[in-house]
């Protein structure tokens, strides 16, 4: 976790700790934790001074005599621990570094991702990954940036966690800059213009400068060690606060997944200009959903069903090659799949359910964005989708509308249609109500007749309609 303001943070308070000290000894723990040959990290630093501290990104530098450098990355959980007298070995102490005052440092690493090395001052910087690093944000022009942007593929998110880009950045402060930029973190980073990322830049290094005075951000996660406490987290915006009303609008706060990062952001401050507005309805069986979504589609919104695409998600190739190895040969009879057979093994166990999960809903999802694009921006879209969290579909909405009944009314529907009841019970028992009702921004219970339902319905889309 520690990004550019933590780690300069550590640069500082070590600097006030070790500037001039001798190296007495080095004990090393675990050898997998130095990228260069352990024993002549060992050998080597014995006898030598350090002369100063230096930090580019994410990586410490710690500058010796006889040209000597040591290059850190803390990566998840690094931390060093300053001691002025002898301390008992911690359960995830990396090395020690004994001074010849009596004194020593010591690198901790819970998660021991952190990454040692040993250069000299003319080959440090072609070291493997610190070489590929881009300039930091006060370093960084914004046409270079720009044109770095324009060159990217995936999501603006993930290039601004692109340390060969602009090096410093982390998940947190990524965030951070794309809600202060307005900019929808799924958003194609291609297709930000120069004003954009004019935009993202200032307000990248003016967040890291915050930052940087308020000691960085001590969470979780992720403590510095040596005393420090940041403060920073209590000034963070969306990180870390999931399903809370947005700051500056009030919206709920939607958290999804890009690029293997969870990715904190409010769907109306960080709509997507690429996008027309986007209203996601789900719900349990027979709450009353599918009228709901019918009556949005009778007020001017296009409808996409993902039931229905799911069902036909069987039929396409790509889906079919990965079916057949996950289930077996007899999933599909010839192009046709083997919708009973594949029931049958779905129902079995929950690992299949998962793994079919896997394999249907980022279909979906893809159907979905699709179906979202194909539309004029004036023009409002409805996803009808049951499992919309379990999909991760939270992503491309603005909105999300929860429809709610009793069990009793349900109950009382299915008999209605002459159906089983107990079936309907049994598919419910997987719903997430709990996890949807918190990232719902309506919650809509519909016990009452239909004249009251849409009563309720009308008050929503005013409300939409005011956003």
């Amino acid at each position: 976790m520690p990004e550019l303001p933590e780690v300069e943070t550590v640069r500082r308070t070590l600097e006030k700790e070790v500037l001039g000290k001798t190296i007495k000894e080095v004990v090393l723990y675990r050898a997998k934790n130095v990228s260069t040959d352990p024993d002549e990290f060992v050998s080597s630093l014995k006898g030598k001074t350090i002369l100063s501290l230096g930090r580019k990104g994410k990586w410490l530098r710690f500058h010796l005599s006889e040209d000597l450098v040591i290059l850190s990355h803390l990566r998840m959980e690094g931390k060093y621990f300053f001691y002025a007298t002898p301390s008992p070995i911690g359960k995830h102490d990396i090395l020690r570094f004994d001074f010849t005052d009596g004194t020593s440092l010591v690198y901790n690493d819970t998660r021991k991702f952190g990454r040692l090395a040993l250069y000299s001052e003319t080959t440090y910087m072609v070291a493997p990954s610190y070489k590929e690093l881009g300039p930091e944000p006060w370093d960084m022009d914004v046409k270079t940036f720009h044109l770095g942007l324009s060159q990217k593929k995936g999501p603006v998110k993930e290039a601004l966690l692109d340390q060969t880009l602009m090096c410093g950045l982390g998940n947190i402060y990524a965030d951070e800059t794309l809600f202060a930029s307005h900019i929808h973190p799924l958003y194609p980073a291609s297709k930000l213009d120069g004003v954009e990322a004019e935009t993202l830049l200032t307000n990248a290094r003016r967040i890291l400068k915050e930052a940087l005075y308020e000691g960085g951000s001590t969470i979780r996660s992720y403590h510095p060690g040596l005393g420090i406490d940041g403060k920073m987290q209590s000034k963070l915006l969306v990180y870390g606060r999931k399903d809370e009303d947005c700051p500056l609008c009030g919206h709920k706060l939607f958290k999804i997944e890009v690029g293997g990062r969870g990715t904190t952001y409010c769907p109306r401050c960080q709509h997507r200009p690429d996008y027309p507005y986007v209203l996601a309805v789900t719900g349990p069986i027979h709450s009353g959903k599918s009228t709901v979504a019918h009556y949005f589609e009778s007020k001017g919104f296009r409808l996409f069903n993902a039931d229905e695409v799911a069902k036909g998600a069987y039929l396409d190739p790509m889906v079919r090659a990965k079916v057949i190895p996950a289930f077996g040969e007899r999933s599909y009879k010839g192009k046709k799949p083997n919708i009973p057979f594949l029931r049958k093994a779905i129902a079995a166990s929950n690992e299949n359910k998962l793994l079919i999960n896997s394999i249907i809903h980022p279909y979906v999802f893809h159907k979905a964005e699709e179906f979202i694009l194909s539309q004029e921006k004036k023009q409002p879209v409805l996803l009808d989708v049951p499992l919309l969290v379990d999909a991760g579909m939270e992503a491309l909405c603005d909105d999300i509308l929860l429809v709610e009944s009793s069990l009793q009314k349900r109950i009382e529907r299915l008999q209605a249609l002459g159906q089983d009841e107990k079936k309907m019970v049994e598919i419910n028992k997987g719903y997430p109500l709990l996890k949807t009702e918190k990232k719902a921004t309506y919650v809509l219970k519909n016990d009452d007749s239909i004249e009251v339902l849409f009563e309720k319905l009308d008050q929503i889309l005013k409300d939409i309609n005011r956003g």
